[in-house]
């Protein structure tokens, strides 16, 4: 049951360990009162020793001692009230918790059995154990946030500790008693969880294990008798009785905590908050990751809790920094957007814009194509002939610019129509 408990607290410190927790939540003083139920568990054991003068044949004895070996299970009910002082420091907590109470269980046992010397006689072996009160002090090491809060706890434990044997028979009214009554010490250990009531400060509810163990109990007694008549002591056949017990402690309560009341803020209680993403531009297919930040602020110093969503893509992780993913998601605008709460009807949002190009194919280059015509095709040393570019084709329909050159004399002009002065030109044909 205890694996169980440690492991339910591990869990739930997981999920708050989520969560930003406000600086004095449960610090400070508390008194509640608590009720659930207790199950035990005793070995407890009745045995005797052989004596040549005594009343038992050499057989009896270890039947006696195989009657006597029982095994209780004290059950009952358990209440009262506790009070105690935490001190915290951010998630954690440490604090001393006193509780006394009510705890009555008991259970009793007895076996018959034949003398295996002398049947059909028998003899019986009763055993009884009861408690009637607890009182604990234990220091408590706990982990919250301003809602909820584990802990684990152990320290000193005490109780009323009653046991009562007896051994009687038919052969000759044989009788034997030993009784143990005194206050026992013994240690606690155990954990639980709280919770804050509703939007409240000072009230709060849990629910509480708690494993007790109370050692061991010796008692050796010297009273048997057996009536022939007349009625005979039997010291030379000493009884020893051995006792312990463990208890199983569940139990719910609540706590009212004092004073802790937040200072009003000078200037009202408000959040804010502004998100940024970097960087805010990805491609299409990159399966790039932008970081998305966070500042965020409470006048009042209260904590806050921070939620993200998205319209596209996937958030990673938590706080005031995330990741956002982009694989998968097709060219467009996304936000992601945060929420800061501060657990006091207060907050604020705020959204990171990411952009998501599609994929560009740049388109091909295809070359303009270009005639040139000549008039007169022919001259005469000094003429000046015309040129003019026919430009028959230009996929991309970009402006053309024009560079003329020639192998003999000078252009003239420019653009898609110049003049070739033949003035210096050599005879022959002129490129």
């Amino acid at each position: 049951m205890l694996r169980t408990t440690v492991r339910a607290c591990v869990l739930t410190i997981a999920l708050i360990a989520g969560v930003s927790a406000q600086s004095n939540d449960w610090k400070g003083f508390y008194i509640g009162g608590n009720a659930g139920g207790v199950k035990g568990s005793s070995d407890s054991h009745t045995f005797t020793v052989f004596s040549p003068t005594g009343y038992f044949a050499m057989s009896s004895i270890p039947a006696i001692a195989a009657a006597g070996r029982q095994k209780l299970s004290p059950r009952g009910f358990t209440g009262g009230g506790q009070l105690g002082y935490n001190f915290q420091h951010g998630h954690w907590l440490f604090g001393v918790e006193a509780d006394f109470g009510v705890m009555h269980v008991s259970d009793n046992l007895f076996v018959t059995a034949p003398y295996p010397c002398c049947a059909p006689t028998q003899f019986t072996v009763s055993q009884k154990l009861s408690t009637d009160w607890l009182f604990t002090a234990r220091p408590r090491l706990g982990f919250g946030n301003n809602h909820v809060m584990v802990y684990g706890t152990g320290g000193l434990a005490m109780t009323n500790f009653n046991y009562t044997a007896l051994f009687t028979d038919n052969f000759a009214t044989a009788h034997e008693n030993a009784t143990i009554s005194e206050m026992k010490l013994g240690w606690t250990a155990g954990g639980g969880v709280e919770f804050k009531v509703g939007g409240s400060k000072h009230w709060s509810l849990k629910g509480e294990y708690l494993l007790a163990d109370w050692g061991l109990s010796n008692k050796t007694s010297t009273n048997l008798t057996a009536t022939f008549p007349p009625t005979v002591a039997f010291p030379q056949n000493p009884f020893f009785h051995q006792t312990d017990l463990q208890q199983h402690i569940f139990r719910a309560g609540f706590n009212y905590r004092f004073g802790h009341e937040e200072p009003p803020c000078p200037n009202g209680d408000t959040v804010t908050v502004s998100c940024s993403a970097n960087p805010n531009r990805v491609q299409e297919g990159s399966g790039d990751i932008v970081i998305v930040r966070a500042s965020a602020a409470d006048s009042c110093q209260h904590s806050l809790t921070y939620a993200w969503t998205a319209t596209g893509g996937s958030v990673d992780g938590s706080g005031t920094e995330i990741r956002w993913k982009s694989a998968g998601v097709a060219p467009n605008t996304y936000s992601v957007t945060l929420r800061a709460d501060d657990g006091h009807g207060n907050n604020a949002s705020c959204s990171a814009d990411i952009r998501v190009d599609p994929i560009i194919i740049p388109p091909k280059i295809v070359p303009p194509t270009i005639t040139c015509t000549a008039a007169p095709g022919r001259y005469v040393q000094g003429d000046k002939v015309q040129i003019t570019s026919i430009t028959t084709s230009d996929p991309a329909g970009q402006r053309l610019t024009y560079h003329w050159s020639t192998t003999s004399g000078e252009i003239e002009g420019d653009g898609g129509s110049v003049k070739l002065n033949t003035k210096n030109a050599a005879a022959g044909t002129v490129i």
